[in-house]
């Protein structure tokens, strides 16, 4: 059997089109490893750490929520406006035992 010379490089293309397939498909699957074996940032907070944030954020807006209150108070003394609620302020002292 005889190979012409266009048969020859019909079969060239074949081949060096099979090599480039291959060797694409091999560039792929070891990016696709590559990204499959990169490093990924992650955090896990423990259960008491998650409890701890959540008690912060109560103190924080507790604390924003009494300073309003304060400044509130200070100025109804010094406008004259405070008036001390005498029926609360009676109950409370009995319950405390000053009395």
């Amino acid at each position: 059997m005889k190979i012409s010379h266009a048969e020859n490089n019909s079969l060239s293309r074949i081949y060096q089109n099979q090599s480039v397939r291959e060797s694409e498909a091999t560039n792929q699957k070891s990016k696709a490893e590559k990204a499959s074996s990169a490093p990924v940032d992650s955090l896990d907070l423990s259960s008491t750490a998650k409890l701890l944030q959540i008690a912060k954020k109560a103190i924080s807006d507790r604390t924003e929520t009494s300073s309003q209150r304060i400044q509130q108070l200070q100025e109804q003394v010094q406008t004259g406006a405070y008036r001390v609620p005498e029926a609360e302020l009676a109950t409370k002292l009995l319950l405390s035992g000053h009395v």
